[in-house]
């Protein structure tokens, strides 16, 4: 695997924050996932015991003492493995929130919230993001050379490969040195992941797709003698696009196609159209943990920069940002909206708007998988994370 051969000014520095509430499996795979990428693709270099140029913060929103405990207990460890880790927990994150309230007062309850401190957990992903800020400019001090990149504690660095064994999680895209020249060539200030796929989309167009694809499929099968061989490994499916499950597709500037999506069969060597049914039929109830048997997303080896279009949105799940736009932060976090949409401006002047039009989205066109599917004056770009 290919390893990068640049001066060290020419690497940016990578904090991975990844905000976590009750969820210390998903935890300690993500940052093993994000150890062996380190590890892999070397990216910065390694020196002192550490990955010099990849820090991790994680925030605790998580209410169960014994999920607290076992998420201090894994940035420990990863810390001794090599992985720099901050434990971003609920004393401190009440003492940057306190120290913001006595200036704004209640200005600031509907960014950071009003969370009693005697139950200060499961605030809301966007609420933790917003908090998180603060700590995060406690930190900067006017570096141009650090990134901060938001993810969630589901994710994992893999992209999803079709190969003669059926789909495989490959640790394929060296990532880091892929966003670090996104935002060295570019200028981009903010990278945005997929605004659309399998995360930001409502439970009844996504169940409403999902009986789509099935319904096309047990029309197709019941069609057939179930005793002749398996019909469904058809290859070059047309691609699924970005919208393929977005309920507001037009709004994000993708067309959603209308027609139902085709079952790919997974199965190998020989079977007939009852296996391939049976095979199907195991699979739906996984739909309820996110996975979709049809509409899944590849890795497709494509130029890195041409893919940039223009973004609306900023899915704050997963993205990057330079320390300038901290000042930025997620509007209406209170409500714990899964889309959190456009950011705001913290000032002295009143509250400013990213302007949508300068944005500008999707260079990184492939993405780590995780458990779901895949998604300025400076422009945004897009990163998907999903597999």
């Amino acid at each position: 695997m290919k390893r990068e051969v640049q001066r060290d000014d020419e690497y940016y520095n990578f904090v991975v924050v990844i905000p976590v509430a009750d969820r210390p499996r998903h935890l300690e795979s993500c940052l093993d996932s994000l150890l062996e990428l380190c590890r892999r693709f070397n990216y910065g270099g390694f020196d002192g015991g550490c990955y010099r140029k990849i820090s991790v913060v994680i925030a605790d929103d998580s209410k169960e003492p014994a999920n607290i405990e076992s998420h201090q207990t894994i940035v420990d460890q990863f810390n001794r493995r090599g992985l720099r880790s901050h434990y971003f927990g609920q004393s401190e994150q009440l003492q940057q929130t306190s120290r913001l309230k006595r200036n704004l007062q209640s200005a600031a309850d509907r960014i950071i919230g009003n969370t009693d401190p005697a139950a200060y957990y499961h605030k809301g992903a966007s609420m933790m993001r917003n908090i998180t800020y603060l700590k995060l400019r406690e930190w900067d001090r006017g570096s141009d050379d650090t990134l901060f990149y938001f993810i969630d504690s589901d994710q994992e660095f893999k992209v999803k490969m079709e190969t003669p064994e059926g789909d495989r999680d490959r640790y394929a895209v060296n990532y880091f040195h892929s966003l670090n020249r996104i935002f060295r060539d570019t200028g981009a200030g903010i990278l945005t992941g997929k605004v659309v796929g399998d995360p930001p989309v409502s439970p009844s167009v996504m169940t409403a797709n999902f009986l789509e694809d099935v319904t096309a499929f047990l029309e197709q099968i019941s069609a057939i003698d179930t005793s002749t061989p398996c019909s469904f490994h058809q290859k070059n499916l047309p691609a699924t696009n970005d919208a393929a499950y977005h309920d507001m597709a037009d709004l994000f500037g993708f067309k959603q196609t209308a027609t139902p999506f085709r079952y790919r069969c997974t199965l190998r060597g020989e079977h007939n159209h009852l296996d391939c049914f049976n095979h199907f039929a195991s699979k739906l109830n996984r739909f309820f943990d996110g996975e979709h048997p049809t509409r899944k997303s590849y890795y497709s080896d494509d130029d890195l920069l041409a893919g940039i279009q223009s973004a609306r949105t900023i899915y704050t799940g997963n993205y990057i940002f330079k320390p300038e736009y901290l000042d930025y932060f997620i509007p209406f976090a209170a409500l714990k909206l899964r889309m959190a949409g456009r950011c705001s401006v913290v000032s002295s002047k009143p509250k400013l708007e990213i302007d949508s039009s300068r944005l500008t989205c999707r260079c990184c066109t492939n993405a780590p998988s995780g458990n779901r599917g895949s998604r300025n004056s400076a422009p945004v770009s897009t990163a998907p994370l999903n597999g």
